[in-house]
């Protein structure tokens, strides 16, 4: 048995030399074709698919899963839309250049998580009862304490619908109008979305052993379509799907039924979520591999601006003081945010909408791009070890990196620094002093 599992560790770690290995070859081959003036665009594609199948995950939470689907979707799917073809061509002297960064940003995060989180899947550790979390390993909430957050939801939630126009805006023949209406109503959509999150996590975290827990459960299950008009977002509700069935998500292996599951329910989300956006069917299904549109926005960055040390990084540490009145209404506390209002200003300014930008805008804005590299490196180190107290702790963690896991997405399409962070953070060291001490778990070692 020891020299079983032995040869499979050495495997294992041989494994990972090789594909950190060919990962930096990658990004050296792809810096010398750019060099020399060669088209990278394709072998980006194919050297991202590789890069991830030689590091390849076996389970479905680790964050490495995340940061491919983002790449290989936005980067190597997204230019195959009929607006990119001609962005690419409208962009050509920058293109390099800009697949250049993509793929070197991809490579730091993959490597980073790649060496902080490789023990959770070696052989030489067993994770006990993983796929049977005991009741140390749950977070249970007295009934006085949910009733209030369900409480809290309903009026949030009810005041927010308020403020948007009410629910003919919502439910009305322009399906769009509610979410374009949200103008001044943040407060009570974070209370309302934050306090569902916390809600439907505690549920998921019930064993169903009697009629009345299945009954709990499917109660929240129908809940989430009309969350989803509300949420109005395709992150969200796969995080609330996720949360709903952490427990049995946590071990789950990439490759299974209920991957496939998750895939196609993410799939329909998108789709719906387009219509809601848009308000018709054909126009929605036209605008799918459209959406993907952060390339050619980094483009236009490129053309159009040279970076200034910390030109918008300050921006997300201004967002409560603009909130507060502390300073004026007209700052603006996202970098995604300025630049919608400078290139799409109505957008912003009436409906209060904002267009994506990636990781290596702001990377290449504020840092010149190289030098934002180390907070790169520390902000996917910080995810690598929530997914560690995740696999091996449980309880409140596993709901930590689950909407931590999800906002990788917001980062790489988002920025380093989001400034909703400011009431995360305080929400997360409340849930680790209150729950954390009911993580209890051994990680056993086989000699």
């Amino acid at each position: 048995m020891g020299t079983s599992n032995g040869g499979m560790l050495l495997k294992g770690k041989r494994r990972n030399h090789i594909g950190r290995i060919m990962t930096i070859m990658f990004l050296v081959i792809l810096a010398i074709e750019v060099w020399m003036g060669t088209n990278i665009r394709y072998p980006f594609g194919v050297f991202v698919l590789i890069s991830y199948l030689i590091m390849l995950p076996k389970k479905l939470l680790n964050p490495k899963n995340m940061v491919f689907f983002f790449y290989f979707v936005w980067y190597v799917l997204g230019p195959f839309g009929s607006n990119y073809t001609r962005y690419l061509v409208q962009y050509a002297e920058y293109t390099n250049m800009a697949f250049l960064m993509l793929f070197c940003t991809y490579c730091i995060i993959m490597l980073t998580l790649d060496i902080t989180i490789a023990e959770t899947e070696s052989p030489d550790k067993r994770i006990e009862s993983i796929e049977n979390l005991g009741q140390d390993r749950r977070i249970t909430v007295a009934w006085p304490i949910k009733l209030m957050l369900i409480l809290l939801l309903l009026v949030s939630l009810t005041i927010f619908v308020i403020r948007t126009g009410g629910l003919s805006n919502w439910f009305g023949s322009n399906l769009s109008a509610g979410h374009f209406s949200r103008r001044g109503s943040g407060l009570y959509s974070l209370i309302f979305q934050y306090t569902y999150y916390f809600l439907i996590f505690v549920e998921g975290q019930q064993k169903i052993n009697s009629t009345f827990g299945l009954a709990r459960r499917f109660v929240y299950l129908i809940t989430l379509p009309i969350m989803f008009v509300f949420i109005a977002s395709k992150g969200q509700m796969m995080l609330c799907i996720f949360l709903l069935f952490a427990n049995g998500l946590v071990n789950e292996k990439l490759v299974s039924w209920k991957t496939c599951m998750l895939g196609f329910t993410g799939v329909s989300i998108y789709i719906v979520n387009m219509f809601i956006r848009i308000g018709n069917w054909k126009d929605s299904l036209g605008h799918t591999l459209n959406y993907f549109d952060t390339l050619e926005k980094f483009l236009m960055v490129l053309r159009d601006y040279k970076p200034e040390f910390f030109k918008t990084f300050y921006m997300p540490f201004t967002w409560p003081f603009v909130k507060t009145g502390l300073l004026p209404s007209t700052i603006h506390y996202d970098f995604n945010i300025w630049l919608t209002d400078v290139y799409n200003h109505n957008k912003w300014a009436v409906l209060q909408a904002t267009d994506q930008w990636n990781i290596e805008t702001d990377m290449y804005l504020n840092f010149g791009y190289a030098f934002g590299i180390p907070l790169v490196i520390l902000l996917f180190y910080i995810v690598g070890l929530l997914y560690k107290k995740c696999i091996y702790n449980g309880g409140v963690w596993i709901y930590i990196y689950i909407l931590e896991f999800l906002y990788c997405g917001s980062h790489l399409r988002g920025g380093i620094i989001l400034y909703w962070y400011w009431f995360l953070i305080p929400i997360y060291f409340w849930l680790i002093l209150r729950y954390a001490k009911d993580s209890k778990y051994k990680i056993v070692f086989k000699r």
